[in-house]
């Protein structure tokens, strides 16, 4: 009879070989990136400069399906119940998942998502319409204060309206959040003056700036495109400075580590591409990056973390 020890022993192999076996063959069939927003958005066009290439390093196409709506968080919500087999991906922010900004969200970015790679990061731009009487935040906070009620705020994250949250309690003015499913979608009223203020990420609105038609007020931390605007810290929000915009490719917890080792591997060399860097820093304005799984999660922990510290002194409720 053989020994039970060498019988756990022969199992346990085979299930090792299984897996590798498992790593070795996937992908077999197309893998679906989920967004959270509309096409021709910038995250949906910055999501395709990497599916492009990964569908060429994978060997099969990955296919960009957009689920927008409620903040991102019917497309969280959507991968995080998908089968963890490496064919549905997520690409977005990390504070989506955060329980500080969507009240009885049961997606959490530690608890229901494997990080697969850090994809860019870059600070938040305050932006206001052309048509609003002001160069500068303390003009608008002026402005805001003069007009009670009448300031008009496009949102198109939940983090956006504790930043803005935080900026009014202090500022002692008053606001309406106006919800959008993208900041593609916020340029048509900020250019008729409908609405007043949104934040997004510097390089989103460059063209309206260089015409006039959208003012930059202050970004949260120093600028690689606008380089002499006011921070957020200099601006008296030195909190604000620790906020960074970061993209990440997530998979559904319990992925198999090997493949989200090579989704991983694959995001990272899309990274070093020339044509993906010039194309990324079009749209966005940095370099992109392409981490490890491991980094990843440790930037999630850290920028989850700042927004915590950050919603805590703006007394912020979930919305």
């Amino acid at each position: 009879m053989m020994h039970r020890s060498i019988v756990t022993s022969i199992i346990i192999a085979l299930l090792a070989a299984t897996g590798l076996t498992h790593a070795q063959q996937y992908p077999t069939k197309p893998i679906r990136l989920i967004l959270g927003v509309p096409g021709g958005t910038t995250t949906d066009v910055g999501a395709r400069l990497f599916t492009n290439q990964m569908s060429k390093r994978l060997g099969q196409p990955v296919v960009v399906e957009a689920r927008p709506g409620a903040n991102l968080t019917i497309a969280a919500n959507f991968t995080a119940k998908a089968d963890p087999d490496g064919y549905t991906l997520f690409y977005s922010p990390a504070f989506v998942f955060n329980p500080i900004f969507v009240k009885n969200n049961p997606v959490d970015a530690l608890k229901a998502f494997e990080t697969v790679s850090i994809v860019s990061s870059t600070e938040y731009m305050m932006f206001s319409s052309g048509k609003l009487p002001i160069s500068n935040w303390r003009e608008a906070v002026a402005w805001a204060r003069a007009n009670p009620g009448k300031l008009n705020f496009g949102s198109v994250a939940p983090g956006f309206d504790l930043m803005m949250n935080m900026l009014s309690q202090t500022g002692g003015y008053t606001y309406t959040s106006i919800p959008y499913a993208g900041s593609a979608l916020v340029a048509p009223p900020l250019l008729t003056g409908d609405v007043h203020l949104s934040i997004s990420s510097p390089a989103v609105f460059q063209a309206h700036i260089a015409q006039g038609t959208i003012k930059p007020l202050f970004t949260t931390g120093r600028s690689a495109i606008y380089p002499t605007l006011a921070t957020a810290g200099e601006s008296g929000f030195p909190d604000l400075d620790d906020i960074r915009l970061n993209f990440y490719f997530w998979a559904p917890a319990k992925t198999p580590a090997d493949i989200v080792q090579k989704v991983s591997e694959s995001v990272q060399f899309s990274a070093k591409l020339p044509e993906v860097i010039e194309q990324h820093r079009k749209l966005f304005g940095v370099d992109p990056i392409g981490s490890t799984p491991e980094e990843g999660r440790r930037t999630v922990e850290r920028e989850l973390g700042a927004w915590g510290k950050l919603a805590k002194a703006a007394n912020f409720q979930p919305q």
